[in-house]
């Protein structure tokens, strides 16, 4: 019998249990502000006032559940979906588990790295999501997904235009984005080597 994804069933409550909160918050930019993660504030060990975290470096964990609008937090939630299951299915709870949060953790210190002076709040779990994107190509590189092309080919795709869009920054010939795509790619880049590391192992 197949295990049941339970840890992803409770990241994805989390999240929606975290977004309702900041939007039934009295100022939800507020709260958005107090557990964003900000590069500047974390380089620099700024610590804003309370509730957010007495030590910088936390928000990097705060900021996972942090999400900046719905369709922000339904566009995350739905690819994390998507993969999650089979991820969570193949590698247990455990892994999984730590596969999310080194992905989003690691996505957060290649922007702190490259862009220590950004004072652009980074949020949302795409970076830990993409983690768990690069783990399932690694183990399904052939199965179907968006349109019934297989996984290499859109999940190829979507992880080649976040490296590429990375370059300008890390080269500094860009301005800071909208898009957190540092964090997109630094998280896919865990996901793919932890996965392959556990593989390896088995």
């Amino acid at each position: 019998m197949r295990a049941q994804p339970v840890a992803a069933a409770l990241i994805i409550t989390a999240n929606i249990a975290t977004y309702l909160a900041e939007r039934t918050a009295g100022d939800p930019d507020a709260f958005i502000a107090a557990f964003a993660f900000v590069p500047y504030d974390v380089a620099n060990g700024i610590v804003l006032a309370a509730p957010s975290p007495p030590w910088p470096p936390l928000t990097i964990l705060t900021a996972l559940f942090i999400h900046a609008g719905t369709v922000h937090l339904a566009s995350n939630m739905l690819f994390f979906a998507a993969v999650a299951p089979a991820v969570e299915a193949h590698e247990g709870a455990g892994r999984f588990t730590l596969v999310y949060f080194a992905a989003g953790i690691g996505g957060a210190l290649l922007e702190l790295a490259v862009m220590p002076g950004s004072h652009l709040p980074v949020v949302g779990a795409s970076g830990a999501i993409a983690g768990i994107m690069g783990a399932f190509l690694v183990r399904f590189p052939g199965a179907r997904v968006i349109f019934g092309l297989p996984a290499a080919v859109v999940i190829g795709a979507w992880a080649l235009f976040q490296f590429t869009s990375s370059i300008p920054l890390v080269s500094g010939a860009a301005a800071v984005p909208g898009t957190a795509y540092l964090a997109h790619a630094g998280g896919f880049a865990v996901g793919v080597l932890a996965s392959g590391l556990f593989k390896r192992r088995l």
